[in-house]
C-alpha cells in the first residue's frame, strides 16, 4: 500500500487539488447558536457538543453573547449618567470600562477576547474621545499599565460562578 503523506517533488500539484488552488479562500461564517436552540444535547447517545461545526457555533454564540451582555450592563450601570460633552477624554471613564471588560471577558481564547473587548469599547467609549478612534488608541495606550490583567485562574473562577449562577437560577424557577 503507497503512503498517503509521501512527499510530492516541488510546485507539483496532485490533479485533485489543482481546481481548488485557484479558489481564493474564504474566511468562514457560522451563525452563532444557542444552546437551548437545540433540541437535546445528546441524541441517540452521541454527545451533539462533540460535533466541530456545532461546537465552533456555539462557542461563537457564547462570544456574541457576552459582548452584547458587557455592553448592556456598561451602559446601564454608569455611562447613562455620565454627560459625554462634560466628561471628554477623561481617562478614569476609560480606566473603569477598560479594568470592567479585563473582568468580564472571560470565555474565548485571548485574541477572541482581546478582539471584543476591543469592539465593545471603541463603541462605548468613542464618543467621550471626540469620536476619534486615533484619540481613543491613543488614550488606551497611555493607560493600559494600569488596568490589572485577568489570569487563566481568576477567568476559570468567573466561568465556575456563571455556572453556580445558572444553577441556583434554575432551581429558584423550580421551588417557586
Amino acid at each position: 500500500m503507497k503512503r498517503l503523506n509521501a512527499k510530492l517533488p516541488e510546485g507539483e500539484v496532485p490533479q485533485v487539488y489543482k481546481d481548488l488552488t485557484d479558489v481564493p479562500l474564504e474566511k468562514e461564517t457560522v451563525k452563532p447558536v444557542l444552546l437551548s436552540q437545540i433540541s437535546s444535547k445528546t441524541l441517540s447517545g452521541y454527545d451533539l457538543k462533540r460535533i466541530p461545526v456545532l461546537k465552533k457555533m456555539l462557542r461563537d454564540s457564547k462570544l456574541v453573547t457576552q459582548e452584547k451582555l458587557f455592553e448592556e450592563d456598561v451602559q446601564n450601570s454608569f455611562l447613562q449618567f455620565i454627560d459625554p460633552d462634560k466628561h471628554q477624554l477623561d481617562e478614569k471613564i476609560l480606566l473603569a470600562v477598560l479594568q470592567m471588560s479585563e473582568d468580564y471577558f472571560v470565555y474565548g481564547n485571548d485574541l477572541e477576547r482581546q478582539e471584543c473587548k476591543r469592539d465593545s469599547i471603541c463603541k462605548m467609549v468613542q464618543k467621550y474621545y471626540r469620536d476619534d478612534p486615533e484619540v481613543l488608541a491613543l488614550g488606551i495606550r497611555s493607560i493600559w499599565n494600569q488596568v490589572k490583567k485577568s489570569t487563566k485562574f481568576s477567568r476559570f473562577k468567573k466561568r465556575q460562578w456563571f455556572k453556580i449562577k445558572k444553577i441556583c437560577v434554575f432551581f429558584s424557577k423550580i421551588l417557586k
